[in-house]
């Protein structure tokens, strides 16, 4: 997943201010530049992380259609076996 360059701060004003405090321009952009790929690269990593509330619910769709399935072959195993037990006991009553 590639997360948008929308950062949280005006990358040149930092420039700026850097230049302002003392920085070379070129250690200024640096600097900037630096930190950008920082931000960047964090917010990727909680991109990642991130399950929306559409996959979410695809999710547990999934879920609970292997619940069902798993409840009819419960069912069915069941039915199977009182029907053999019932077959059984009226042979043996029989």
């Amino acid at each position: 997943m590639m997360v948008n360059e929308h950062f949280l701060f005006d990358t040149l004003a930092l420039v700026r201010k850097l230049e302002k405090e003392g920085f070379e321009s070129k250690h200024a952009e640096a600097v900037t530049d630096a930190l950008t790929q920082v931000l960047s690269d964090s917010l990727e990593n909680v991109a990642q992380l991130y399950v929306s509330n559409g996959q979410m619910k695809k999710i547990q769709m999934g879920i609970q259609a292997d619940i069902s399935k798993f409840k009819s072959q419960v069912n069915c195993f069941l039915f199977i076996q009182w029907k053999a037990i019932s077959c059984s006991l009226v042979e043996y009553m029989g």
